[in-house]
């Protein structure tokens, strides 16, 4: 993962771990140690917050692009 700050952090059910950042979100999959971009669509932008919804989905709260 790249030095870049990093502004939340979750663990999915499956114990994957995803984390928002100022460039965007990343993912790492369960037992990898490689990260990598998140989100097809989603622009490279502060992202302050994750949150998975009562759907199972994963919302990503960014610094003025809105939600995704």
């Amino acid at each position: 993962m790249p030095d870049i700050p990093v502004n939340d952090v979750i663990v999915l059910p499956d114990e994957s771990l995803v984390a928002a950042t100022d460039l965007g979100v990343v993912y790492r999959a369960t037992g990898q140690t490689q990260w990598t971009r998140l989100g097809s669509g989603l622009p490279t932008t502060t992202v302050m917050d994750l949150s998975v919804g009562p759907d199972g989905n994963l919302y990503v709260g960014t610094h003025g692009r809105g939600i995704w």
